[in-house]
């Protein structure tokens, strides 16, 4: 159905592509691109390429947009030079859930949430990157070195089941962890109706993740996240050090360490006010880098090269 729309002619100027690149996929838009030579093309970069070798051969459009410096790097190093980068926005204009202790202890109540820990919420997945077990490994190394006078922590896993292989792993992580799981220290959440709830009534967000594929490069959630002025920990892989680059807005973690990230969430636990200070900086540096104020006059002046060249 796509390829028959693209085959016909409404009398467009542009045509945008969105999708991860692939050889079949671009395959049908360099055959449309040469049915239609007078309309220009542009193609969004939506997730990081599984390989980035060959990925010039994959690449048909005018302009070709990437949405981290990272990705746009490794493709300029594969020889594709009309590459830019224009970061991802969200709507930075909206105001936090909640401002102050008494809107959070709302919305964790409502959640199910505990009013009595700091709470970390993983939001990824368990099939396209080491991350869940990472979160694991973590979770097994705070438990056992937190003593019962220390502050506590309750971890969320909250990971949509994309394909069956999600559950296994899910019911995998489960019965690793079983030891541990007592009430408001372990809970795991799939899909998540009131996920902007979730993020406000958090207190730090995790995505030790050695890659960003087969999700955007630098995940929405974790922007969405800043704007309710959570810090972030991230891995120091990929795009997604972008989200801190040397800011005090979060932490760096070793990719595929559980005991460097169970360290970067003691710190948290060590000192009640780490949080706080740096997810004030967080939204801070997401309306700087993040607003989709800026992201939507990028593509406006993108169109408007186009359109004039």
């Amino acid at each position: 159905r796509v390829f028959r729309r693209l085959v016909g002619s409404r009398g467009e100027a542009i045509r945008h592509f969105f999708f991860a690149p692939n050889p079949r996929t671009s395959h049908v838009g360099r055959v449309v691109s040469r049915l239609r030579p007078g309309v220009r093309t542009v193609q969004t970069i939506m997730s990081v390429p599984k390989v980035f070798e060959g990925a010039d051969q994959l690449m048909f459009t005018d302009e070709v947009i990437t949405l981290s410096k990272y990705t746009q790097r490794r493709l300029q190093e594969q020889g594709v030079e009309r590459a830019h980068m224009i970061y991802p926005g969200v709507d930075m204009s909206l105001a936090p859930r909640a401002p102050d202790p008494r809107a959070q202890r709302a919305l964790r109540a409502a959640l199910g949430l505990p009013q009595d820990r700091t709470v970390f919420t993983f939001a990824g997945d368990y099939e396209f990157s080491d991350a869940s077990h990472v979160v694991a490994s973590a979770v097994e190394r705070l438990f056992a070195t937190t003593g019962p006078d220390e502050p506590q922590a309750c971890v969320v896993f909250a990971c949509r089941i994309k394909q069956p292989q999600s559950r296994r792993i899910e019911m995998n992580i489960r019965l690793r962890l079983k030891h541990l799981i007592a009430p408001h220290r372990l809970i795991f959440l799939n899909e998540v109706e009131r996920i902007l709830d979730l993020l406000a009534a958090t207190d730090v967000m995790m995505l030790p993740a050695n890659s960003t594929y087969a999700k955007m490069d630098i995940p929405l959630v974790l922007v969405e996240a800043m704007r309710e002025c959570k810090p972030v920990i991230v891995a120091d892989a990929g795009p997604l050090p972008e989200l801190i680059e040397g800011a005090d807005v979060g932490q760096l973690v070793p990719p595929g360490q559980g005991e460097a990230l169970a360290q970067a969430m003691r710190r948290y636990l060590q000192n009640p006010q780490m949080a706080p200070r740096q997810g004030a900086r967080a939204r801070a540096l997401a309306t700087q880098r993040f607003d989709a104020g800026a992201m939507a006059p990028a593509y406006e002046a993108l169109y408007e090269r186009l359109l004039w060249a």
